[in-house]
């Protein structure tokens, strides 16, 4: 998807500080600081976090990197973060899972916090990126992976509000309805699984 197909609150704002990043990269040649941006997506599940990540490299034309740490060494980790080229879109998806402030999740996950952190700050080649987190329960990330440089952007990704949730049935459906102000507000992940499955009336019952 792209964003023109994809609905969520805020979504221009959030468009703006990527070109923000992308205007300003000549701050940071000359001042000598890492040209990357690091971004945490949260929000309830069902919210559109995953097809943002995807909007996102349609819009860039960046390739996407999802990292899947369960089983992976440090070594592991840091032959794989060497592979990401410059203008891509590192990810780790659903990062509650895997590690709850600064513990693994389970047993599985070989990669101690602190070095987790250390190899996101210390590898050369993690520059002209963007870094990109997605969670379900904020509150358990720990405070450090929060700080800027880290964390550049933090934004939730909320249940569709009434103007979105106008505008996807409008998309989907190539129509011109007026919702009324008292529907029901669902996410877009539900909203879409709805329409795929029903006349435009139908879904406004849905709604009512």
């Amino acid at each position: 998807k792209t964003f023109d197909e994809l609905f969520f609150p805020k979504k221009l704002e959030f468009i703006s500080k990527i070109d923000t990043f992308l205007s300003t990269k000549s701050n940071y040649v000359k001042h000598k600081v890492p040209y990357k941006l690091g971004i945490t997506l949260y929000g309830e599940p069902g919210t559109s976090k995953s097809s943002i990540i995807k909007a996102l490299s349609e819009y860039l034309k960046a390739d996407l990197y999802l990292l899947n740490l369960h089983g992976k060494t440090t070594d592991a980790v840091k032959k794989l973060l060497e592979d990401v080229l410059p203008g891509g879109i590192l990810v780790f998806e659903d990062f509650d899972s895997i590690y709850s402030l600064r513990e693994p999740k389970s047993e599985d996950i070989k990669l101690p916090y602190n070095e987790f952190l250390n190899i996101l700050s210390g590898i050369d080649s993690l520059e002209d990126i963007i870094i990109i987190f997605t969670t379900n329960k904020l509150e358990t990330f720990d405070e450090a992976l929060l700080r800027p440089g880290r964390t550049d952007i933090l934004f939730e990704v909320k249940t569709l509000d009434l103007k979105c949730t106008e505008e996807f049935v409008n998309y989907f459906y190539n129509s011109n309805t007026q919702l009324n102000s008292n529907i029901k507000l669902i996410s877009g992940a539900e909203l879409q699984k709805i329409m795929l499955n029903s006349s435009l009336e139908e879904t406004l019952k849905l709604l009512e």
